[in-house]
């Protein structure tokens, strides 16, 4: 479905329409990545299902002249945070509580307060070393990669193409968000019916 909404142009014009209201203040989507996977993280432990993320969301960070890593720091790091700080995810803490006799709520504020600091800490170094890398791209760990991940990924926001976000573009988006909205892994109907 990602090749699907590519080929239309639906990434490029969506990039360009990103890129366009989010001029100056791209920090904001790296706050926002980070804060809902350390919420996924310490909710459900979506650790390894972030890995999804990355073909999505690299090319947006790569087109607001951000590089690779602040793309793996707020996926990968945010959900490892989350995950080890797991307020109520019922994989490790609710399974653990029952085995070790005590019940789940017990040392949720440490957990919590552990979280928060540990997110906030993220949120400050992502933000310094993604305004270093864009005032200075040569500043990135990975600025030798740079040209790669720019032919990799094909993304352009350029000016000379035709780049307006359509209605047809805005459905591709819709349709990639809910591929399988309504049949559930077992076939069974799933949504709000």
């Amino acid at each position: 479905m990602i090749g699907v909404v590519k080929a239309s142009g639906a990434f490029e014009s969506g990039l360009a329409a990103l890129s366009t209201k989010t001029k100056g203040k791209e920090f904001i989507l790296v706050f926002l990545v980070t804060v809902l996977l350390a919420l996924g993280g310490t909710l459900c432990g979506i650790e390894e299902e972030a890995v999804a993320f990355y073909p999505i969301l690299a090319p947006v960070f790569i087109a607001m002249d951000y590089d690779s890593i602040v793309c793996v720091g707020a996926i990968f790091l945010a959900s490892s945070l989350g995950t080890t700080f797991s307020v109520i995810n019922p994989f490790s803490v609710v399974i653990a509580s029952n085995a070790a006799g005590t019940t789940f709520t017990q040392g949720m504020a440490g957990r919590i307060f552990g979280l928060v600091i540990a997110v906030t800490c993220l949120l400050f170094y992502l933000h310094w070393y993604a305004r270093k890398v864009q005032q200075d791209p040569q500043f990135s760990y990975s600025y030798d990669d740079r040209e790669k991940f720019d032919q990799m990924w094909g993304m352009t926001t350029s000016e000379e193409k035709d780049q307006r976000f359509t209605l047809k573009n805005y459905f591709n988006f819709i349709c990639l968000c809910f591929p399988n909205y309504d049949l559930g892994s077992n076939g069974q109907r799933m949504g709000l019916s």
